[in-house]
């Protein structure tokens, strides 16, 4: 008899809690999917006037040299190219982000490069990863504006913007006027440089007075006097015209402004982009094109409904079972207290609550269940022993965890924990609150359900060769079945959008590409499958999103994509291929030459033996034309090279010689303008005209007698591995020759190199995604086959004996196999869930064991013994395991939410738990003969 004082320490004790559990979990993380491999630190500096070997030289291999002395830098990739340099760190699972990159500024800091190096960009994301984020915005809206909104929210990584051109300050002066006056064009640039800045003055030796000669229009720059009695507007025509546009972008067609935002690689996807909602509104009207952060808590709520929906079953079902209302209610209040109190849980530890988390709660509903229904059916002291040990199995199976890859501890660490707080506060509410509250007057007591499980499962004890045979036969099923099984690293966001790429080679500018695709943006107006579509064109590359009405309709718009493009110059990449469809192979080498001829030779040769696709990741370009100065003329003149590069460069680039920044504007809304200074008359020239081109000299005698001309090879952006020069490409697969695809690939890279043998000084490096695949799937087996060493250690502890421990542990192997077979079966792939269902029923499928043969630690029972204690235990059994499969079922029927993750996870579940159920009763007449 429990006396009140007992029940009221107990009601308040999980009134306390619960109450407590409330509070901590008033703010959440979410996300979707535990993310792995994604810690990138990305650099970007420039230095004008520099070309790309002198990149490589000055910038690339210096700073390339330094970092990788970084911790935790696993691969460093790098391209020079003209101007720029760019290189990216790709670290270690386990690294700070934060850390690293602190310790890369100070590297940075410590540089010595080349003075007119621009400041060093870094971003904490890859340069090539889809943006989370797609916005049009209305016209009239600046670039700078629009950088200097979103870059203040945390966790925006990079910043793509097309918006209204902006205005350039064009300077149109006749050469032959400049001469007139002994002036050159970089001295006019002085006088504009010198003349528009502010400046300050000194006044008493105290106060600083502001003196601003930045011109307010482009009057002040008609009136500015470069000479005595002669203005910039006597001489030249000033007009603001639009600047070039380095991206070009479209919705439906119809050229429209739009932002594009990355996130950097410690962001929360969901938080990020509720930010950027919510500011957006500064810009005025604006439209949202794509918001990832939506369709993950979109998919979450999914999710959450599918929990609920699964809480509810568990419930019903054990209202249905026990048939006592008050012992139902006592019970099943363990659910949210247990739930709640892991959520708190994750918020104290500032952990996440993505997908594998939910389905992690979910599992945890039936089983949260399984050891309340022991309790009310055999009573506390016939309970304690099953409970505490199947709670110790399930944790002790987790531990094999330890011994995995770090991306396999990552994608499950929510998922056991979310399993392993519910399950412990679980046992704590039975054996501590439910045993305060609740009495049991009669454990066991319907003996009606009792006579009709008995009717049941008894009859079955007489057919033993019939059950011999029938699992014989069901081994040999599952053994031929799980043959050839796929393997999947992680489960795609459900994104109602198609996002593609179409990469043109090297020099192909931004409006011939607009016009080689103008016909495909027709086909795509005409579109029915798509709700809306963007593009967005820049040189040498166009970038298509479309929104689609129907997912289903996936593959087949891929297709007649495909068929549409295929006449087309360029490339089509789908950023949406899966995992394994390609194989990278890199080549190493110093001389550039031997890398290209030897990169496009083994790209034909894979071609033509496999049939494949093949995706070159370098981009050469066409041949450049070289000039030699000649020494005995710049020694006889006045003329010096580096100042005819200048005059050239003037000529047939224009480039920026000027800021203007307009006084009395708003920070916000502040404008740059670029200033040009340039002969109208200047126009693109062919080679025969660049040979005869006029030097402003003494003489002005053509080009050709100042140098020399001739052709050389150009072989475009230096590319860098490991700060070794490389150059790869990718050799696609099909979908049905991704099984022994390393294997294959050897066999394939031998034969190509039989025909191609590689030069010295060229080394080949291939596979490095395929290991990679296999060290993960090894990581999977390797834990899988911990866990079940573990439980096997822990069955041999409690029985002191062989026989139990390996009839129990036997009958785990066959239900291991038989939920492989069913997820063959049903089409699903090995995943790093699946391989968790399964350690979690490693742990799980000695329960039935456990309430069965927990009083026999050191002999055989009896077939008779065997007899009674199934009658005595079969209630209990079949309770919680229907009351388990109630929270299971739910989540096996909305696969979309959750990628596919869902359904297998269930299905691995809820198959071995009840084949372990029915194994349980028809393995009796195999290992206890009646005889006995």
């Amino acid at each position: 008899m429990i006396d009140s004082a007992h029940r009221n320490r107990a009601v308040l004790l999980l009134l306390t809690l619960s109450l407590l559990f409330v509070l901590i979990i008033a703010e959440l993380q979410f996300s979707y999917y535990p993310q792995s491999g994604r810690k990138i630190l990305s650099i970007s500096i420039e230095l004008k006037g520099v070309w790309q070997d002198q990149i490589e030289t000055l910038i690339t291999n210096p700073l390339e040299s330094n970092l990788l002395r970084m911790n935790h830098v696993k691969k460093m990739i790098s391209r020079s190219e003209d101007e720029q340099s760019q290189i990216t760190l790709f670290l270690d699972d386990d690294a700070n982000l934060g850390k690293c990159y602190l310790e890369l500024r100070e590297i940075l800091d410590r540089m010595d490069f080349p003075e007119r190096t621009q400041k060093p960009r870094i971003s904490k994301n890859d340069n090539n990863a889809l943006p989370v984020f797609i916005l049009q915005t209305e016209y009239g809206l600046t670039e700078e504006k629009v950088e200097s909104l979103f870059k203040q929210v945390k966790g925006v990584g990079q910043i793509d913007v097309s918006v209204v051109p902006k205005k350039d300050v064009n300077i149109q002066v006749k050469q032959d006027m400049l001469h007139s006056i002994n002036l050159t064009t970089g001295e006019m640039a002085q006088i504009l440089n010198r003349e528009n800045l502010p400046g300050c003055l000194e006044i008493q030796g105290q106060k600083l007075l502001l003196l601003d000669f930045r011109y307010s229009s482009i009057d002040d720059f008609y009136k500015q006097q470069i000479t005595r009695g002669m203005c910039m507007g006597d001489i030249s025509e000033i007009v603001l015209s639009d600047a070039i546009q380095p991206i070009q972008s479209r919705v439906n067609g119809e050229e429209k402004p739009m932002v594009w935002i990355k996130e950097s690689g410690d962001a929360n996807t969901i938080s990020l982009c509720r930010q950027l909602r919510s500011i957006r509104t500064q810009l005025g009207r604006t439209q949202i094109l794509y918001d990832k952060g939506m369709l993950i808590e979109q998919a979450l709520k999914e999710i959450l409904q599918i929990l609920i929906f699964s809480l509810i079953s568990v419930m019903g079902i054990t209202f249905l079972l026990l048939g006592d209302i008050k012992s139902s209610i006592i019970l099943c209040l363990n659910i949210p207290f247990s739930l709640s109190g892991t959520l708190a849980l994750f918020r104290i530890f500032g952990w996440e609550i993505d997908v594998l988390v939910l389905a992690g709660l979910a599992l945890s509903t039936g089983l949260i269940i399984d050891s309340g229904v022991i309790y009310l059916e055999r009573g506390r002291s016939r309970s304690f022993r099953p409970i505490i040990f199947s709670l110790i199995s399930t944790l002790l199976v987790f531990t094999s965890f330890l011994f995995a890859p770090y991306e396999v501890k990552i994608q499950n660490s929510g998922l056991i924990g979310a399993l392993c707080f519910s399950l412990i506060l679980s046992v704590f509410y039975i054996l501590i609150i439910m045993n305060g509250i609740l009495q049991i007057k009669n454990p066991g007591r319907k003996q009606s359900r009792r006579k009709l499980l008995e009717g049941l499962f008894i009859p079955l004890f007489n057919f033993r060769y019939i059950s011999c045979i029938a699992l014989f036969i069901l081994f040999i099923i599952c053994i031929l079945s799980i043959q050839n099984i796929t393997v999947t690293q992680e489960f795609p966001l459900p994104d109602p959008s198609l996002h593609f790429s179409i990469e043109y080679p090297a020099g192909v500018g931004k409006n011939k590409i607009i016009e080689e695709l103008s016909f495909f943006e027709e086909e795509l107006s005409h579109l029915n499958d798509a709700e809306f579509y963007t593009s967005s064109y820049r040189d040498e590359k166009a970038n298509f999103h479309i929104r689609l009405k129907d997912e289903r309709q996936r593959n087949d718009l891929i297709q007649k994509i495909r068929r549409t493009l295929s006449g087309i110059e360029g490339f089509l990449y789908f950023q949406s291929r899966d995992n394994g469809a390609e194989s990278v192979i890199s080549l190493e080498g110093y001389d550039r030459s031997v890398l290209y001829a030897m990169a496009s030779d083994l790209a034909k040769s894979f071609h033509l033996i496999t049939g494949n696709p093949v995706i070159q990741h370098y981009k050469k370009q066409p041949s450049l034309v070289l000039l030699t100065p000649k020494i005995e003329r710049f020694e006889a003149g006045s003329l010096s090279p580096g100042q005819l590069a200048s005059i050239l460069d003037l000529h047939l680039n224009r480039p920026v010689l000027g800021k203007w920044f307009p006084p009395g504007l708003k920070q916000m809304d502040q404008r740059v303008y670029d200033v040009h200074i340039f002969d109208p008359d200047d126009k693109e020239m062919s080679l025969q005209d660049l040979k005869r081109f006029r030097v402003p000299n003494n003489t002005v005698e053509p080009l050709i007698s100042f140098t020399d001309f001739s052709d050389e090879k150009a072989y475009g952006v230096i590319y860098h591995e490991n700060g070794l020069r490389s150059l790869s490409f990718s050799l696609l697969h099909r979908a049905d020759a991704q099984t022994g695809q390393l294997k294959n690939l050897s066999q394939t890279i031998q034969q190509v190199l039989n025909q191609n043998p590689l030069p010295e000084g060229i080394k080949m490096k291939w596979g490095e995604n395929e290991r990679a695949q296999q060290h993960y799937i090894r990581g999977l087996f390797k834990s899988l086959f911990i866990s079940l060493m573990l439980l096997l250690l822990l069955l041999f502890f409690l029985y002191e004996s062989f026989f139990l421990p390996l009839y129990l542990f036997s009958q785990i192997l066959l239900c291991h196999l038989v939920s492989l077979a069913a997820l063959k079966i049903s089409g699903m792939p090995l995943s790093s869930p699946v391989f968790f269902s399964l350690i979690l029923n490693t742990g799980l499928l000695i329960n039935n064991g456990l309430v069965i043969f927990g009083d026999y630690s050191k002999k055989k029972p009896s077939y008779t013994e065997v007899i009674e204690r199934i009658k005595l235990c079969s209630p209990t059994l079949v309770i919680a395991g229907l009351t388990t499969l109630a929270g299971l079922i739910p989540l096996f029927f909305r696969p979309y939410e959750s990628g596919g993750m869902l359904p297998a996870l269930s299905l691995t579940v809820s198959s071995g738990l009840l084949f372990s159920l029915i194994l349980q009763l028809v393995s009796i007449p195999l290992f206890f003969n009646q005889k006995d």
